[in-house]
């Protein structure tokens, strides 16, 4: 394995990381506060959204982790096949969308939260 990809494999396992500690962070910060009962419907069914859209962002991060290291296992990079391109393509893609919607709901949330705090 070169080192650009195995830089690059460490890089999004990082970013993975980062991911399910931040759904593991909002998941136990959305549990005590609705048993405080500091959340409005609303708020809690975003921050359990977010949480499910990180959790499938990490699933998909960790597919492509795991084959890209099988691909090298053997020492020697090889050409994927169209099949499993078209497999990575899809990962990437739902890899994407799911950042997307993590950054998009995680502004709503704060301007929620925001509106909670200025009562």
């Amino acid at each position: 394995m070169n080192g650009d990809q195995e830089q690059l494999i460490k890089t999004v396992e990082a970013v993975s990381e980062k991911i399910q500690i931040l759904a593991l962070n909002i998941a136990v910060a959305a549990a005590k506060m609705s048993y405080r009962q500091q959340l409005t419907g609303e708020v809690n069914s975003k921050l359990s959204r977010l949480v499910h859209q990180a959790t499938l962002a990490v699933k998909n991060m960790n597919q492509v982790i795991d084959a890209a290291r099988m691909n090298m296992t053997s020492g020697k990079f090889r050409e994927a096949t169209a099949e499993e391109a078209k497999i990575g393509e899809d990962h990437a893609r739902n890899i994407e969308i799911a950042l997307k919607s993590i950054i998009d709901d995680s502004q709503k949330i704060m301007e929620m939260l925001a509106k909670v705090k200025q009562r």
